[in-house]
């Protein structure tokens, strides 16, 4: 058990940023979508991308940290961007005239 720790580590390592409701719907949503996974469909991708969406959840609950959130949501604070312009914009966000902070 412990390789795996070791593997996940990377992933869902760091500082917990769900609250414990947040976890609990992490893992309920997780395990539910992981059992839609077993429900035979035309397309057996489906399947797949079911099953490894809902492991997803599922471990981010048990974990308590999301790294989509930590991107999203925690990387540069109060709800902004934190991927910065890469259209060549000097730095400036694209949709303002303002400077970007960005996140080392």
């Amino acid at each position: 058990m412990s390789d795996m720790n070791e593997m996940l580590e990377p992933l869902f390592g760091g500082e917990p940023n769900l609250s414990t409701t947040q976890r609990g719907l992490y893992i309920v949503g997780g395990l539910g979508l992981a059992a839609a996974a077993a429900t035979p469909r035309p397309n057996p991708l489906l399947n797949v991308l079911a099953l490894a969406g809902g492991a997803y959840l599922a471990l981010s609950g048990y974990y308590g940290r999301c790294p989509a959130k930590a991107a999203l949501i925690d990387g540069n604070g109060g709800g902004r961007r934190s991927i910065p312009n890469h259209s060549g914009g000097g730095g400036r966000d694209a949709l303002s005239t303002r400077e970007m902070d960005y996140v080392s």
